[in-house]
């Protein structure tokens, strides 16, 4: 921002007015001795802005000028009250967001909160697998130096839901309940806006997509909720960014603790952890949140 000169206030104001009808962005500050300064917010605009200074003094009786200004200043008005307006709207859905999520868990999230902890239960958290062998994506290792693609010889035979199922399996408590607590914010939240359907999709889809990327980078023996945790929030995530009025949000500092999250899981400090599901994850929240905020109904 760069101060081009000083006018008296009503001048300084209707240069302002002036600058905006040309497309320049300004403002106005009182300066010492009485007078104000006019200050150019972008840098580019500097000199084009000194230009129009200039001859302004000669032409600011000119009345088809103060016209032209007092369009502008009008105009301008009028945007800072639509920003104001934008402004309340954002604040109560960032208000709301916290209101949804009190406000009870969406039917099709509960029936992945139950069916994981039926599957805990059954594998007494990770320990015995054999009640549940059907819900990993492979119960084979595939031999060095086949492509890891045709491994999946159940899915490729018809056992398609292995896509999927991997997905109930935890091992450990803090593992389980990392998950399904993130699973119950974020998923009931996208089920209460947009429906059982959107959530449904999202959650086959990003689970598929990421126990995939998982089963490509260390073969079978995988499992949990935290691929579509992190796609959850990756859709969230953009739909709040491109989308502000949809009524989705999500606070810098959640992002900013679950990339920082994903980071300490690819140094092996806190043991052998899905990295595969978390990346393939998050992208493709990220893809389908930024997909639905700009081809959104009425966009």
């Amino acid at each position: 921002m760069r101060k081009i000169g000083t006018l008296p206030e009503s001048r300084a104001t209707l240069f302002r007015d002036f600058l905006f009808a040309e497309g320049i962005r300004s403002d106005v500050r009182e300066d010492t001795g009485g007078v104000f300064g006019v200050w150019i917010l972008a840098e580019d605009d500097v000199e084009k802005a000194r230009t129009h200074f200039a001859s302004f003094e000669s032409s600011m009786d000119d009345p088809a000028v103060k016209q032209k200004a007092d369009a502008a200043g009008r105009e301008r008005l009028r945007e800072i009250k639509q920003a104001k307006q934008s402004l309340k709207r954002f604040e109560r859905q960032e208000d709301n967001w916290h209101e949804r999520n009190i406000a009870g868990v969406g039917h099709f999230t509960l029936a992945l909160i139950v069916i994981s902890a039926v599957v805990a239960v059954l594998t007494r958290l990770g320990t015995n697998i054999e009640p549940v062998r059907f819900l990993f994506i492979s119960e084979h290792i595939p031999p060095p130096g086949m492509p890891w693609w045709q491994g999946l010889t159940e899915v490729r035979s018809g056992q398609i839901w292995r896509l999927i199922t991997p997905i109930f399996f935890h091992g450990g408590i803090l593992h389980i309940l990392f998950n399904m607590l993130w699973l119950k914010d974020l998923g009931s939240v996208i089920e209460r806006l947009q429906g059982p359907r959107t959530i449904a999709l999202l959650v086959l889809g990003t689970a598929a997509f990421s126990n995939v990327a998982q089963y490509a980078v260390s073969g079978p023996r995988f499992g949990g909720m935290s691929g579509v945790v992190f796609a959850l929030l990756g859709y969230v995530w953009m739909k709040s960014k491109f989308d502000p009025w949809s009524g989705y949000y999500v606070a810098p500092s959640t992002v900013a603790f679950m990339i920082g999250w994903l980071v300490i899981c690819f140094t092996g400090l806190v043991g052998p952890i899905a990295n595969g599901a978390h990346v393939a994850g998050l992208v493709a929240g990220c893809a389908a949140g930024f997909a639905g905020a700009k081809i959104r109904p009425g966009a």
